[in-house]
């Protein structure tokens, strides 16, 4: 029986209570703006605290998010430097313009999944921090997948985590 999860090598996101995300294929769904994209940028953030705690991912409760948050790296530059070298570029500064624009991204059904990685580096470069992670948080509720930067920036945040 084949499996119907994507597989493959590089960079994965986990997910809370399913498997592995290959990263590529988790942009590829961000930018044709797929429904599942919300649940596993919400759930990429549970499983990855689990992870870097070493705990089920049932027992992650808000405790246990400020201990990983706590545990972060102090800059998110080396993690966006290797992301960013997969595509033989570099990563972009905060000060550098958002490719797709300063308003929510709304109107485009497909996205450049190239601009979707800039924007939400950016984005986390801004505010970086347990500050800067709350208030992704709290768009992503309050906007769902109508900005796609915004679940991006939330599984950064989950590989920062991991990588804390």
């Amino acid at each position: 029986m084949q499996s119907e999860t994507p597989t493959g090598g590089g960079m994965v996101l986990p997910v809370y209570g399913e498997p592995d995300l290959p990263w590529t294929y988790f942009l590829l769904k961000v930018a044709t703006r797929s429904p599942f994209v919300v649940g596993w940028a919400e759930g990429s953030v549970v499983a990855a605290v689990a992870r870097r705690l070493n705990i089920e991912e049932e027992n992650v409760g808000a405790e246990q998010m400020q201990q990983a948050l706590a545990g972060i790296p102090e800059s998110p530059v080396p993690l966006l430097r290797g992301l960013f070298r997969l595509k033989d570029e570099d990563p972009p500064k905060p000060e550098d313009e958002l490719r797709l624009g300063a308003g929510p991204v709304s109107g485009q059904e497909i996205l450049s999944q190239n601009d979707l990685m800039h924007d939400a580096a950016i984005i986390v470069q801004v505010d970086y921090g347990v500050d800067g992670f709350e208030a992704v948080v709290q768009s992503l509720e309050e906007d769902g997948l109508e900005d796609p930067r915004v679940a991006v920036a939330l599984a950064l945040y989950s590989l920062l985590i991991l990588a804390g």
